[in-house]
């Protein structure tokens, strides 16, 4: 038998791929596996998005979907019309995507009092109104667009509020991006949630007068700075300095040198002018090593971009400076067609801090930096 043979068979071996399933993707079985309920509610049950791959039967399969969906909600963009117009389907979908799910509901449900609500109101999204219905009715419509606008004043500070810093802690206690981890042996970074009383005082003390309109983006969050703090670029040396109550003084790289920076025009005007935010607000570590979201699986990268984009919306900056190669490559893809926002980068602060770097970088930060400080 031809080794091409041989993969055939295991791809139509159903108690072979039952075992394996949970190592790939329902993609990878036969067409006769992939109309066979119990690999495909295994499949799904693991991840969701394998619906994509289920035959058209059981796409319309309420069973499985409903399993689907339970996993991700996002997978409802692969279910039958018919099971995208159910209304059962749709709420739980709603539940388990932050309210995006509203996206792929049938015309019927997005017009739908209940729904909407629960899609925009009920999980704090005001991103999906985009997805509600012309024909929704008039007072709801009001009611959404006046919340997406008290949200969003909300969100860039206009009440004095760390509101950001409350999104991403609700987002973390969600455990979404958690559970796309299990499979893959990464865990995030989450010592900060053992800081947050100076996170908060951190955001109330630098932002008190709102988020400014330039923003500073790094990658992620680092196991010895961001990781252990919750502020971006910022590990406890620093920290210290920059709150009187903070006693720790663990000292990370690209801190130190992102510091120095800070203390060249002060912090009050720094924070005064730039934004300092990252694409994820998670790090991540697997092996004891950092991982960084470009290196993630698809489906992670998703929803760090999607939660990446909430955030620069509701800072509504004129100008992102990216810090690598990388960043400025997520920025570009996700950011060139805004008119409003000017793209720039620098190298990240690690590179740097090596000393054959630190002085030729140190001059490009307060050449490019400087234009934006008045």
């Amino acid at each position: 038998m031809t080794k091409e043979g041989f993969l055939s068979e295991l791809k139509d071996d159903k108690t072979y791929i039952l075992d394996v399933i949970q190592h790939c993707s329902l993609k990878d079985v036969s067409k006769r596996l992939q109309a066979d309920k119990e690999v495909v509610l295994k499949a799904v049950s693991i991840d969701g998005n394998n619906l994509k791959f289920a035959s058209e039967k059981l796409k319309d399969d309420k069973e499985v979907v409903f399993e689907a969906i339970d996993e991700d909600g996002y997978a409802l963009q692969y279910a039958s019309q018919r099971l995208q117009a159910d209304k059962e389907i749709v709420l739980l979908a709603i539940d388990n995507s932050c309210g995006s799910a509203l996206e792929y509901a049938s015309e019927e449900l997005r017009s739908d009092d209940e729904v909407v609500r629960i899609a925009v109101l009920g999980n704090l999204n005001s991103t999906v109104k985009k997805y509600v219905s012309e024909s929704i009715d008039d007072g709801t419509r009001e009611e959404i667009e006046k919340f997406s606008e008290d949200w969003n004043n909300f969100c860039r500070g206009a009440y004095g509020d760390a509101m950001i810093q409350e999104l991403k802690k609700e987002y973390i206690e969600t455990g979404a991006i958690k559970k796309l981890l299990q499979k893959n042996d990464i865990h995030i970074l989450d010592a900060f949630l053992n800081n947050w009383d100076n996170i908060e005082e951190f955001y109330s003390k630098y932002y008190k007068n709102g988020y400014p309109k330039v923003v500073i983006c790094g990658i992620n969050p680092g196991k010895n700075g961001a990781g252990k703090t919750g502020v971006p670029f910022v590990d406890f040396n620093s920290l210290s300095k920059l709150l009187p109550n903070v006693n720790e003084t663990d000292i990370e790289r690209s801190a130190q040198f992102f510091y120095e920076i800070i203390g060249h025009f002060g912090a009050e005007k720094f924070f005064e002018t730039f934004y300092v935010t990252n694409v994820s607000w998670l790090g991540f570590i697997q092996n004891g090593k950092n991982v960084n979201y470009y290196n993630m699986p698809i489906e992670v990268r998703e929803v760090i971009f999607d939660i990446y984009k909430s955030e620069i919306d509701a800072i509504n900056p004129t100008a992102i400076i990216s810090l690598s190669q990388e960043v400025q490559q997520t920025n570009k893809v996700l950011f060139e067609g805004d008119e409003n926002i000017e793209l720039k980068s620098l190298p990240h602060p690690n590179y740097c801090a090596f000393p054959k770097n630190k002085d030729a970088c140190t001059e490009q930060y307060i050449s490019l930096l400087s234009k934006y400080i008045h």
